[in-house]
């Protein structure tokens, strides 16, 4: 699976997140406000932006930006091994969001990773696997991430909801590294 987003992406959401305008993060980037409202449609421009600047502004590690500019893409990860993973990409016009299911093929129970833009593949392919969803991890809380969770637990009220937002009950704040951690361990019980 590609990378969802391209750098024009990233800046776009850093700064609709942040609640800027266009103007304010052109000006910090050394761009036109065009020029930037093009670059997040496309994720091309002629001319580097201020990555200093734009981390400074977005809170995003101007390092990382470059890097992304300049080409790189994570490492591809062999998904054999996970027989039960299925990614799912939700579209919104010319956006695409992927999420992710994961569960045991003996109890039938799932963990849903990010909802997407759109419940209904999520929820036909639980339907489709006769999957009862247990958790629900959000990432973060982008609304590209988010956007479909309240269908997803209107149908799944019972799901465990996991999140790193600091506004959450603390029962259900994530700890440090326990998404990875759960996901180690049910890799494990295969």
């Amino acid at each position: 699976m590609e990378l969802e987003d391209h750098l024009g992406d990233v800046l776009m959401k850093a700064r609709v997140h942040a609640g800027l305008g266009l103007e304010a993060v052109a000006a910090v980037a050394g761009w036109t406000p065009a020029e930037l409202a093009e670059f997040e449609r496309t994720g091309r421009n002629t001319r580097p932006p201020d990555f200093a600047a734009l981390g400074r502004l977005l809170g995003l590690a101007p390092a990382k930006l470059e890097a992304l500019a300049r080409g790189w893409r994570p490492a591809p990860v062999d998904l054999a091994r996970w027989r039960e993973l299925r990614p799912i990409t939700t579209h919104a016009g010319d956006f695409a969001v992927n999420c992710y299911l994961v569960w045991d093929e003996v109890t039938r129970e799932a963990a849903l990773f990010d909802t997407g833009l759109d419940a209904a593949p999520v929820l036909d392919l639980l339907a489709r696997e006769q999957l009862q969803l247990r958790h629900l991890f959000l990432t973060h809380g982008h609304a590209d991430h988010v956007a479909a969770q309240e269908a997803v637990r209107a149908r799944h009220p019972k799901a465990r909801l996991h999140t790193g937002a600091r506004t959450a009950p603390v029962d259900q704040r994530l700890r440090p590294n326990e998404f990875i951690q759960w996901m180690n361990s049910f890799g494990r019980r295969r």
